[in-house]
């Protein structure tokens, strides 16, 4: 198919017909066939042979990139795409019912509470802190205290609870934590009150 691969082309700076300066020109100019310093420039008075490459008898062979487009471009009105968008995804909040008995439930926080979301908040624990108006140096104290995630988020909880006492209800807690929109733990939080 293809019997030799080489470039004829004379080195930078040069016309064919001339010998190639020593300088700084490279034939051909290639990070493969010009050695150059650590910086990528070209290293004076050197060069090196082309290489050849034979390839006979082959299918499929490509050289240079390749662009696969696989679907034709379909132009969407709006609409389309707001549909397609919500096929994809389903909507994380949970339902409004649900949210709406979690705000009836006037009773504190108990343990069993605090357990469950500690386990379950991860990350946002910060961010329920800042709701529940605690400092950036009072978050950092307790992240600084505890080793375990979860152990912070229980703390975080607990204190909540000593400071707000009887205001520390599950209504409070389901208002902060749609909030922050934790929307998986208030799920299980809902779940395990078997509402």
């Amino acid at each position: 198919m293809f019997s030799d691969l080489t470039h004829d082309a004379a080195p930078l700076g040069t016309t064919t017909g001339e010998p190639p300066s020593s300088a700084t020109s490279c034939s051909p100019p290639s990070p493969l066939s010009c050695p150059s310093d650590n910086d990528g420039r070209p290293v004076t008075g050197a060069f090196k042979t082309p290489e050849v490459i034979h390839i006979t008898g082959s299918k499929g062979v490509q050289i240079g990139p390749v662009y696969n487009i696989s679907s034709p471009i379909v132009q969407t009105t709006p609409s389309q795409q707001q549909s397609s968008r919500e096929d994809q995804q389903p909507d994380p909040r949970p339902p409004r019912e649900h949210v709406l008995q979690m705000l009836q439930i006037t009773r504190e926080i108990s343990e069993s509470d605090k357990a469950l979301i500690g386990e379950h908040l991860g990350d946002q624990w910060r961010q329920l802190g800042r709701e529940m108006d605690y400092s950036s140096g009072q978050l950092d104290n307790i992240d600084n205290d505890h080793r375990r995630l979860q152990d912070k988020i229980y703390e975080l909880l607990t204190m909540w609870h000593d400071k707000e006492s009887s205001a520390a209800t599950v209504a409070q807690l389901t208002r902060l934590l749609m909030r922050i929109r934790a929307f998986e733990v208030f799920k299980r939080f809902h779940r395990t009150l078997n509402l």
